[in-house]
């Protein structure tokens, strides 16, 4: 019965998905449009990064934004602030120009000095940030602006693609933006159980090529019943495997019993339970359990559960291989 009410669900799910262009809930999308930011020169110190998520549970359902960082920064996953973007881009039409440009831009406790300067014929922009001095060509500021240009499109585009039912006709101001991939997260979904949730989704964050993956994930419950600290890895499918195994044993009123070596990630035992005919699970201290012995349980129908939402993946995954021109267009 538990699993016919989870397939009617699922199909009453895809149901609605179905009338939208693009399928999933709390779909996730990533792109960088300052070109192959895996292939740049050395001297190449900035990139921009549009990002797109669809939660229809939420208002607005779709959620964008666009941010410009600096490689060269010790911290350079810390966006430049709006007053410091428009300073930056201030400084390279002063270059463009031959001026001078100094300014002072104070936000909050930060404080960051802009200025261009004088470099045999050419003109170099630096950023004087926490003791830390960033140059930059004025050539990669007109990268900087065009690969701007790009995120608006995409993101105007986002906004329209995420929510239609028919697909939209692109144009010069909302359209797939010009990149060389894209970063895709879609949760598939999950499952409860006594004492943790599993969960199942796609994700192409490999950093060479583009390859969809099948990725677990686990939560763990508060006190109170909510849920907290996400844990994502390749132990997370490990564990899941070590609890196929220990429900196989039970089946065969068999003893299982497996332990993780030391230097794990995240260290877990599994032990077949032949009194309840549970996988208990246990996690070793860690900073993912706040430092505390987390117990759980898994049991047969859970594993069919979760089993039947990887099996769902692979569609998922065709799909995307499929329509990937409607996320962006391929500059390679």
């Amino acid at each position: 019965m538990t699993a016919r009410i989870l397939t009617l669900s699922l199909l009453a799910t895809l149901s609605t998905l179905a009338e939208r262009i693009i399928p999933g809930e709390n779909l996730s999308v990533t792109i960088y449009t300052h070109g192959d930011f895996r292939n740049h020169d050395e001297d190449f110190q900035m990139k921009v990064k549009l990002h797109a998520y669809r939660n229809p549970q939420a208002q607005p359902q779709v959620t964008t934004s666009i941010e410009t960082f600096c490689n060269g920064f010790t911290k350079p996953g810390t966006p430049l602030n709006p007053a410091e973007l428009e300073a930056l881009l201030a400084a390279g039409d002063a270059a463009e120009k031959r001026q001078e440009f100094q300014k002072t831009v104070v936000t909050g406790d930060l404080q960051t000095r802009i200025e261009v300067v004088k470099i045999n014929q050419s003109r170099k922009i630096f950023i004087l940030r926490n003791n830390e001095n960033v140059g930059i060509w004025q050539s990669e500021i007109r990268k900087v602006r065009q690969a701007l240009l790009e995120a608006e499109a995409g993101e105007a585009w986002f906004k329209k693609i995420l929510l239609a039912e028919k697909l939209p006709d692109p144009t010069p101001d909302a359209r797939p933006p010009r990149a060389n991939r894209h970063f895709l997260t879609l949760p598939i979904g999950s499952t409860t159980c006594r004492g943790f949730e599993h969960q199942v989704q796609i994700r192409n964050w490999d950093s060479i090529g583009t390859t969809y993956k099948v990725e677990h994930s686990m939560s763990l419950f508060s006190a109170d019943g909510f849920l907290q600290n996400i844990s994502t890895g390749f132990w997370v499918a490990d564990l899941l495997n070590e609890v196929s195994n220990a429900l196989k044993s039970i089946d065969a009123g068999k003893k299982f019993e497996f332990i993780s070596p030391p230097d794990a990630l995240v260290r877990f035992s599994v032990t077949a339970n032949l009194v309840t005919k549970e996988a208990d699970v246990v996690l070793h201290p860690s900073h993912f359990t706040r430092n505390r012995i987390r117990k759980g349980h898994y049991t047969n129908a859970h594993l069919k559960k979760i089993n039947t939402l990887i099996k769902s993946c692979d569609a998922r995954i065709k799909w995307h291989q499929a329509h990937e021109h409607l996320f962006f267009t391929n500059i390679d």
